[in-house]
């Protein structure tokens, strides 16, 4: 039974012309949300308490700290905290954040959206604040005693080796025990693509792999690990609530848009998405029923193609027996696969572990693998 949870907020100020998640809805929704939530909540009740609860989207603090406080009581009451649960919320530096009402709300961890440390590049990614803003913003929370992990965009043509640098050290010096930094993605979207172009913002091309060297290195000499290829943490500071997903295990997903995994479900789990609509949520909720949600059952090959790609994304050791076990594999062909990895650089030969270049490649690696275990 799941012992995550996931809730989405699908509010912003603005909305940023690279990002793929489901947002925009309308702000005079706002003060409704959480007694939809609150619905969706007693009809989910897993009866398992919760080890971690993310709170993502959009910008969930736009909710501010009483609503956000109504949400977790409804999460208590419908499936238990426990007294250890790492429960994060996602920001924007443009919101007025109040962090102490956050944590005495029960929020311990936050993460917050810098992506850049250059106020020209966030006026070309259409962010609605400055780099000042930004790390006054991580000032403050780390001042009301809450856990920051800052999130950073690289891979695009404004950024450079030395700004990851730079921002790297401004932040480590700020006392943040977390970084995500994430590669720009071009939106498949024409119209999304077109104003990217428009505002000077794309790919940087053969630089990235620089870039991310960088920002290792960096990270590195300053006390953090690169513990999976986009997530950078101080020792204890790793997420817990990301670990779930990438470990395949189940977690509930709640809000419009959101997504959940139920391992137990199936022979390899079932994935469900919440339909990605405000109105169809509300509508339903209403009437006493869940959200409307598509489901898919994973195969066999979908499901061990998705293990081995988040495995080999993570800086931790392979586990080849229980792979094996888990999908009927030849114990032997995925050891002499792995070996040949090991041969190559790609994993540590002694504990299978990833290497930086095998978790830059985690994507052609596992189908790589997959191909010799068909």
């Amino acid at each position: 039974m799941a012992t995550s949870l996931y809730l989405h907020v699908p509010f912003c100020v603005s909305r940023c012309g690279y990002c793929s998640f489901y947002s925009g809805e309308p702000l005079s929704m706002l003060s409704e949300y959480p007694r939809l939530v609150k619905k969706e909540f007693a009809l989910a009740k897993d009866g398992e308490k919760l080890s971690t609860f993310y709170m993502g989207g959009g910008t969930p603090g736009l909710l501010g700290a009483k609503a956000i406080g109504e949400i977790m009581e409804a999460a208590q009451k419908s499936f238990g905290l426990a007294p250890s649960s790492e429960i994060t919320i996602e920001t924007n530096p443009c919101v007025d954040n109040d962090f102490a009402a956050l944590r005495g709300a029960g929020i311990n961890r936050v993460s917050i959206g810098a992506q850049a440390l250059d106020d020209e590049i966030l006026t070309r990614l259409g962010r609605a604040h400055t780099s000042a803003e930004a790390l006054a913003s991580i000032a403050a929370a780390l001042k009301a005693g809450v856990s920051v992990s800052a999130d950073l965009i690289y891979g695009h043509a404004g950024s450079s080796p030395a700004k990851l640098s730079r921002w790297a050290k401004e932040l480590a010096a700020l006392g943040v025990g977390h970084i995500s930094a994430y590669s720009l993605e071009t939106p498949k979207s024409r119209k999304k693509a077109q104003g990217l172009r428009r505002a000077g913002i794309k790919k940087a091309g053969a630089s990235e792999e620089a870039q991310h060297k960088a920002l290792l290195e960096t990270l590195s000499a300053e006390g953090f690990h690169c513990y999976e290829v986009s997530n950078f943490a101080r020792p204890g500071f790793e997420s817990r609530h990301n670990k779930v997903y990438w470990s395949g295990e189940s977690y509930i997903g709640a809000g419009p848009g959101a997504h959940g995994f139920l391992k137990e479900i199936g022979p390899y789990g079932t994935r469900y998405e919440n339909s990605p609509s405000l109105e169809k949520y509300r509508a339903s909720l209403l009437r006493g029923e869940p959200p409307p949600r598509k489901s898919e059952e994973l195969s066999w090959n979908e499901a061990l193609l998705e293990t081995l790609f988040l495995a080999l994304r993570q800086n931790a050791p392979l586990k080849p027996e229980k792979i094996a076990l888990r999908y009927g594999l030849k114990l032997e062909t995925l050891r002499d696969s792995l070996s040949r990895l090991a041969q190559q650089g790609d994993l540590c030969a002694k504990t299978l572990s990833p290497t930086l270049k095998g978790m830059q490649r985690a994507d052609g690696l596992a189908l790589w693998l997959l191909d010799r275990l068909l």
